[in-house]
């Protein structure tokens, strides 16, 4: 926790940018190693043929530091705040009650 302030121990992040970094790079091998669409296909990757593939692994490899950089952070953030006792949750503090009828005497109706 650089600065004092909260961090995240959230892993949504990371594991969305996982998924995402499987997606595209995933794609990125079919449509590199696939050849062009001649005749009846379901599926035509000729437009990846023209090094789109290789820009879809890049971006599935982007995503991947991506997730791995956050796992890191959210990793660090379990270790401070339990370092420093907190909850690995922090929440919110609740605003403080409000108390009818609990009127000041030193105020008096004019």
């Amino acid at each position: 926790m650089v600065g004092g302030g909260d961090c995240s121990t959230s892993a949504v992040a990371p594991v969305i940018d996982g998924i995402l970094a499987a997606s595209f790079f995933g794609v990125g091998v079919a449509g590199a190693t696939t050849e062009s669409c001649t005749g009846n296909c379901w599926l035509d990757f000729s437009g990846v043929e023209q090094g789109a593939g290789w820009g879809l692994m890049a971006v599935g490899l982007i995503e991947a530091a991506a997730a791995t950089y956050g796992a890191v952070k959210i990793s660090e953030c379990h270790e401070a705040k339990k370092h420093l006792g907190l909850p690995p949750i922090s929440r919110p503090v609740p605003a403080p009650a409000l108390r009818l009828g609990t009127q000041s005497a030193s105020r008096t109706p004019p």
